[in-house]
């Protein structure tokens, strides 16, 4: 039951006596009322500070006025509702200051029956606009990620992956001629990118994807050559004088060639666990019918090509840390290298 104290009170226009009681209503009523009034008057839809210490005159105090008073002798007072009925969520309505002092200096003007239609409708607004703008939220949600989606299918060469991977991975590496230009530009479209941070997952996959890509396009072009069609590997080694440079440059291309290697591996890697959450969160159909991405390697034995088709994937345990691990273990390795030159 509420608890509530009475205390004497000075009517200022007939200096009569009045008794009047201390309200005290529930913290479940308070936060039920704030919530779905939004913090705003009912009446004039202001908004409204619940706390006296930061109330200004851009957000007043707000105020839990009473629809039927909570004494008989005050305004819209008589009714059959009990002490706590009075102080319960359903006889309560948020006002600013100045809408609870015209309701209730003009009883008549706003009867309860009124009121009540008041705050219904109040509240009816309140939970629509809310909806408005989460639904506004989704869609522009829904639009920047679709966006990026595209652009990944279409700058990183999703429908080609297998071709286009297996001519990287082959014994003298080379890449479509523009296709670093359209890694680059997708490296661009995720860094500009504005996220709505929904989908953090998703997100983390595509700045993986991104940044893992870059990383194997600007590698690979250390040392390639532009032949008018493709970017081929360039054999630097050939340009030795001496055998002691050869072995050294030969060494040194044989480093270059696996690092390619295997930020291929890595971009699949990503690739598939891009895919996999757009299928999950996006899309259920996204290449679900061409499936995961895979490559396919070669390799001579006996002077017979071999091809093997390898599956890559990420680890769960990987997926949480990913792109940073990615990002911190490239750094090491640009700085030993760095050291070493």
């Amino acid at each position: 039951m509420a608890q509530f104290e009475w205390r004497k009170q000075l009517n200022s226009v007939n200096g009569t006596c009045r008794m009047r009681r201390q309200t005290v209503i529930k913290q479940k009523d308070l936060k039920l009322l704030w919530g779905r009034a939004g913090n705003r008057c009912a009446k004039c839809r202001c908004k409204l500070s619940e706390d006296m210490t930061t109330a200004n005159e851009s957000f007043p105090l707000g105020q839990q006025a009473h629809i039927v008073a909570d004494v008989t002798d005050g305004p819209r007072g008589r009714s059959v509702l009990t002490l706590d009925e009075r102080d319960a969520y359903h006889n309560l309505i948020l006002l600013c200051p100045n809408c609870h002092v015209k309701v209730d200096n003009d009883a008549e003007g706003f009867p309860v029956e009124k009121l009540h239609m008041l705050k219904s409708e109040h509240e009816l607004w309140v939970e629509r606009t809310l909806a408005q703008a989460s639904d506004s939220k989704e869609t522009i949600a829904q639009t920047v990620y679709g966006h990026l989606i595209d652009a990944a299918v279409d700058h990183c060469r999703f429908r080609e992956w297998q071709a286009w991977t297996g001519m990287a991975l082959s014994a003298v590496p080379n890449w479509t001629g523009n296709l670093p230009l359209s890694i680059f530009a997708f490296r661009n479209t995720v860094i500009r990118a504005v996220w709505p941070g929904t989908l953090p997952e998703l997100e983390n996959a595509i700045r993986t994807l991104s940044i893992v890509l870059n990383e194997a396009s600007n590698i690979f072009l250390k040392h390639a050559i532009y032949d008018g069609t493709s970017h081929v590997a360039d054999r630097f080694y050939h340009s030795a004088k001496h055998r002691d440079d050869e072995q050294r440059l030969v060494q040194e291309y044989e480093d270059w060639r696996q690092d390619c290697y295997y930020l291929i591996f890595e971009a699949t890697k990503a690739a598939n666990w891009f895919a996999e959450v757009v299928r999950r969160d996006i899309n259920p159909m996204f290449f679900a019918l061409e499936g995961k991405f895979v490559v396919t390697r070669e390799s001579w034995e006996n002077a017979a090509l071999n091809l093997s088709t390898m599956l890559l994937e990420y680890s769960q345990e990987e997926r949480k840390a990913l792109p940073d691990t990615f990002c911190q273990e490239r750094t090491r390795q640009n700085k030993r290298q760095g050291t070493l030159g």
